[in-house]
Parts: structure tokens; sequence; C-alpha cells
């Protein structure tokens, strides 16, 4: 097999199987733009909760390389995080307004009333945290932490 295709058999054993005990239901689509690969997931959990999640990679030097991604969790409250992996500004001060990889953390856009106080929270207003790079593996190891707290022993099923 690739190393695409061991890739994609890893995600689709995490989410069809492997977290069968949070996951209602996963969509999984993958395709080709000239050499890289997009990859695109949606998982429904069992608590109502959603992760969309897209990766464009590229292979390289017979290993895969993360070109862009985007990690967005939703709570039925409307509570979101979302991890990217995105362009960095140009000089130093676009650079730490958008830093490459960054987090956004907020409420949704229905949430409204209570985030007109905060309009910093809505949707992706707010800041770009930096943060270090992080793979699905990892969001799905945070997701079952702070939210899955019954299901640790799932952690082990993820490369982490």
């Amino acid at each position: 097999m690739s190393i695409i295709g061991d890739y994609i058999t890893h995600q689709k054993g995490l989410f069809q199987s492997a977290l069968n005990e949070i996951i209602n239901s996963s969509k999984q689509k993958s395709y080709p733009i000239n050499d890289e690969r997009v990859i695109n997931w949606n998982i429904l959990f069992t608590d109502e909760s959603a992760l969309e999640a897209w990766e464009t990679i590229l292979i390289k030097n017979n290993k895969i390389e993360m070109i862009k991604y985007g990690y967005e969790y939703r709570r039925p409250s409307g509570f979101f995080f979302f991890y990217e992996l995105d362009k960095e500004g140009g000089n130093k001060f676009e650079k730490l307004k958008k830093p490459k990889y960054h987090l956004h953390v907020g409420v949704t856009k229905e949430c409204i009333t209570f985030a007109q106080q905060i309009p910093e929270l809505i949707e992706h207003r707010g800041p770009h945290y930096k943060v270090p790079p992080v793979t699905i593996d990892e969001i799905v190891g945070i997701i079952v932490l702070n939210f899955f707290p019954d299901n640790t022993d799932l952690l082990d099923k993820l490369n982490i």
C-alpha cells in the first residue's frame, strides 16, 4: 500500500471502528489536486458534537508533509475550537496576528445572544492563538479527554 493509502487506512480504522463507542457516524472524502491529496472527514459523536477535519498533504522524501489543515470541533452548546495550519502573514506583525499554526476558540453564531457581549468569541473573529503543529490523532485525544472522560481507554488506539 502507498504512504497515503496507509495514512487514510489508519484514519478509517479510527473513525469507522476503533472509536465506535463515541462516534455515531463518519464520512470521508479524498481526492487529488495536482501532486497533493485532500482528505475530508465529517464525524458526528454520540453526544451530538461534531468534528470537521480537512488536510491537504503532499508526499515528500517518502514522508507525508502537511500543506494545510483544519480541525474544527463543535459542541451542541455552540462552543468550538478550530486548529488550523494556514499561510502565515508576511511581516513580523502579521505573523503575530495570524501564525502559521494557530487555534480559534469561540461560540457559533447561533449562540449570539450570549456572545454579543463578547464579539471576539463569535465564530472566527477572535485572536489566532499560536500553537505547535497538531495531528488528527491529537485532536481526537483532546476531544476524548475533555468531553468523553469515561472513554480514556480509547487513547491507546491513537498515535499520540
